[in-house]
């Protein structure tokens, strides 16, 4: 972009980057959640501890560090709005996918699908902050994405406490 450029109006701009911000948030605290739930969920399916950790961690990692940057080649080449659309909805299949799973590779398979969302999250929704941000306030604006990861990170470790309250014996120790 040049001088010239126009960009959207800033009631706009900062509509996309809250709205950014809240994707990032939602996406850190579900993550954050299923991570603290992992005994009883390990415990109801029947996993072994490395099944467990297999299932949760490595396949939302691997699928999310292998293809983040695929993901960013592909937000350069289509709409990154549609991009972020897909993703969400990929991300609340997975999420009824997880929510059904009976087993390890119903579970491995939804955390693959959520690490993908997330790969396709990230480098579209910077993009966009840099479409709707001159220079001059980008890095602000840009900073609300980690900011929302952060905060979703925080309030995981709530909601998942809550979660282990809501559980119960033998999980909530109480």
């Amino acid at each position: 972009m040049d001088a010239t450029t126009s960009y959207p109006s800033l009631a706009r701009a900062r509509f996309a980057q809250y709205l950014l911000g809240t994707l990032a948030l939602l996406a850190a605290m579900d993550a954050g959640i299923a991570a603290l739930l992992l005994e009883p969920i390990r415990h109801d399916l029947g996993l072994t501890d490395v099944e467990a950790g297999l299932a949760n961690a490595t396949s939302y990692s691997a699928a999310y560090g292998l293809l983040s940057v695929p993901m960013g080649l592909l937000a350069d080449r289509m709409r990154r709005v549609t991009l972020v659309f897909l993703a969400m909805l990929l991300w609340c299949a997975a999420l009824v996918l997880t929510a059904s799973a009976a087993g390890f590779w119903t579970l491995a398979l939804a955390k693959t699908l959520m690490g993908v969302a997330a790969a396709a999250l990230l480098p579209a929704a910077l993009s966009l902050l840099g479409d709707y941000f001159a220079p001059e306030h980008r890095a602000t604006a840009t900073a609300t994405f980690p900011l929302g990861q952060i905060l979703g990170a925080g309030a995981s470790v709530l909601d998942g406490g809550l979660g282990f309250d809501g559980l119960g014996e033998p999980y909530s120790g109480g």
